[in-house]
């Protein structure tokens, strides 16, 4: 599974049929593109401003996900969750 490309602002995942992947970005700002080439297979929560993190769930197994996101300066926490765990099983940092 390719998870994420923060250089080039790209969050792109090819899960295999019959697997989740939930997403949670946490600290800092961040947008992604809605028009036109907006979120593919994507459900994406609100931002939730008092705890600075959005979550995004790919909403079909086994087929691509893709989302172009710009991220302000900041330190970002990605938190991978697969197959409905409910710790994460992969964190990485990103600092812009």
């Amino acid at each position: 599974m390719n998870l994420i490309k923060p250089g080039r602002k790209i969050i792109r995942t090819d899960s295999s049929k019959g697997t989740t992947l939930k997403i949670i970005i946490k600290g800092g700002l961040w947008y992604y593109q809605s028009l036109p080439n907006g979120p593919v297979n994507w459900t994406i929560t609100d931002y939730d401003f008092n705890l600075q993190q959005q979550t995004f769930t790919s909403t079909e197994s086994g087929k691509s996900c893709d989302l172009i996101i710009q991220f302000d300066p900041s330190i970002h926490t990605f938190e991978y969750y697969e197959n409905n765990s409910t710790i994460p099983t992969r964190t990485k940092i990103y600092k812009n």
